[in-house]
C-alpha cells in the first residue's frame, strides 16, 4: 500500500487519509502519455486507450480504499463535453490504483482538442494503509 510520507502536507487530512489533486491536458485522438500538472508524483501516467474520450489513469502507489473521486473538464471553447468516472481498478491490493475516466458529449465519447486551456481535473481523497479497509 501506499507509504509515502507528506509531512506537514495540507494534503493529509486525516490518519492515512489522502487528497490527491491534478490535471491532465488531452491531445485529441493521440495515445501518447499526457502532460500533467499537480501532484504529479503520485501519478504514474494518464494515457488515451485507443476508445474516443477515454483514458487510463494510473497512481504510482497502491491504496486501500477510493473514498472519493471528482472530475471537472476545463475547455477553451464553449462545449458540453462532461467527465464521467468509469471502472476503479486494484483498490485494495498491493497493486497501484488506477481508474477510467471518459469524456463524453450526450452520452458519446468524446475526444478533447489538445490545447493548453482544455484540461481534465482530477480531486481524489484515498485511504492509505494505515485504516480499516473495510471502515
Amino acid at each position: 500500500m501506499a507509504s509515502r510520507i507528506m509531512p506537514d502536507n495540507p494534503k493529509v487530512m486525516g490518519p492515512e487519509t489522502k487528497m490527491i489533486n491534478f490535471q491532465f491536458f488531452p491531445q485529441g485522438n493521440s495515445v501518447a502519455a499526457l502532460p500533467l500538472k499537480g501532484d504529479v508524483e503520485l501519478v504514474t501516467s494518464v494515457i488515451r486507450t485507443g476508445n474516443a474520450g477515454e483514458f487510463t489513469v494510473t497512481l504510482a502507489d497502491a491504496y486501500v480504499k477510493v473514498l472519493a473521486i471528482t472530475l471537472q473538464t476545463q475547455l477553451n471553447a464553449f462545449t458540453n463535453i462532461d467527465p464521467q468516472l468509469g471502472p476503479i481498478s486494484n483498490a485494495g491490493t498491493s497493486t497501484p490504483l488506477s481508474f477510467i475516466v471518459r469524456t463524453h458529449a450526450t452520452g458519446v465519447g468524446t475526444d478533447i482538442a489538445a490545447n493548453a486551456n482544455n484540461a481534465v481535473h482530477v480531486s481524489m481523497v484515498l485511504r492509505d494503509s494505515g485504516e480499516n479497509p473495510s471502515a
